[in-house]
């Protein structure tokens, strides 16, 4: 679909991102929070250069909202100074092996 838009084919797209979405992630907020990206980023982009596969974008956009949702979410460890250190025999030890 080049520089137009299907208003019928864009509201199956956009079905289609809810439930996958939803899917995605038990965090129903999240959910539509991504849908709703992931439909906007295929609209800007439709308006300008047009996409040839309107679902395959949508659906690789939503995939990597869900990515960046997940990293978000991931807890991560806090760095100390001491975690950047080498034990005193470590050159020993390899040294050994």
């Amino acid at each position: 679909m080049r520089h137009h838009h299907d208003t019928a084919s864009f509201d199956a797209v956009l079905a289609r991102l809810h439930r996958r979405a939803k899917r995605l992630t038990s965090d129903r907020e999240a959910a539509e929070d991504m849908a709703q990206e992931a439909a906007m980023k295929v609209w800007q982009k439709s308006r300008g250069a047009g996409i040839d596969n309107i679902e395959a974008y949508a659906m690789t956009a939503l995939g990597n909202l869900a990515r960046s949702h997940w990293r978000a979410r991931r807890p991560v460890d806090a760095y100390c100074d001491d975690m950047a250190a080498t034990p005193p025999d470590a050159f020993r030890r390899l040294a050994c092996a």
